[in-house]
């Protein structure tokens, strides 16, 4: 899967919890931690406005379908 295709600018990701609802920015980071090889992907979160940096090797990803 790209990255960079499957979450593109607005995509809607849900806090951990699943409480909040945040869009991604189009902004994509390489992860620094080593030997981890995901992508930062950029979340704004409306209820604050604060930029989050998930690492999509954290996420969990929900079929569509």
């Amino acid at each position: 899967m790209n990255i960079r295709t499957a979450y593109p600018k607005g995509t809607v990701i849900r806090s951990r919890d699943g409480e909040l609802k945040g869009k991604t920015t189009g902004s994509f980071k390489q992860c620094r931690l080593e030997g981890c090889g995901g992508v930062l992907i950029g979340v704004r979160w409306p209820h604050d406005g604060k930029l989050t940096w998930p690492c999509s090797k954290s996420m969990k990803h929900k079929r569509l379908g």
